[in-house]
């Protein structure tokens, strides 16, 4: 359950089959299970998320709620400035599981590559709006949708690389 609460922190929305993918392998059962208890004591919040088909039903996206949030800022976790689990949980969007769907990949491609880890990852709910001047003059606050510190093991040592991410679903308007 550690991990089930250490991976929502870490990436804000999953469904059951991401954390199943990153969660070391443990079944699907395992895991809807663990989060069946956490939703049951008040840990996680979770609400139907987008079906792929007209047949069945709408899987799960989880989230963590107010006391899962305490623990993770006990933990010394990078924690959200603003994040209104109730309010949140029903605005998973495509573009918020894009990002999501990123580090699980991510998540992933780390554990099946021994020589590449990850340092830190943000997700863009805990990342701080920062002022970038653009070059007509004026300045705008932006935010990446992610960063990641990857650690790559060399022969000559360790490798720090940092990466942002931004997930492009076409919805920025230009003029």
């Amino acid at each position: 359950k550690r991990t089930i609460l250490l991976l929502l922190a870490r990436h804000l929305f999953l469904r059951a089959d991401q954390l199943c993918t990153i969660a070391f392998g443990r079944s699907l059962p395992f895991i809807q299970a663990n989060l069946r208890e956490l939703h049951a004591a008040g840990w996680v919040l979770r609400a139907p998320y987008l079906r792929d088909s007209d047949v069945g039903k709408a899987p799960y996206v989880y989230t963590l709620n107010t006391p899962a949030w305490e623990w993770v800022a006990e933990q010394g976790l990078p924690t959200p400035e603003r994040f209104r689990p109730s309010e949140e949980i029903g605005k998973a969007s495509p573009h918020t599981m894009d990002i999501s769907a990123f580090g699980v990949a991510l998540e992933h491609f780390c554990r099946s590559t021994p020589a590449v880890q990850i340092a830190q990852y943000r997700h863009e709910r805990v990342l701080p709006f920062t002022p970038v001047r653009l070059p007509n003059g004026t300045s705008r606050r932006l935010r990446p949708d992610a960063w990641v510190q990857l650690a790559i093991a060399r022969p000559e040592g360790i490798k720090q690389r940092c990466f942002v991410y931004e997930a492009d679903r076409s919805s920025e308007y230009q003029k």
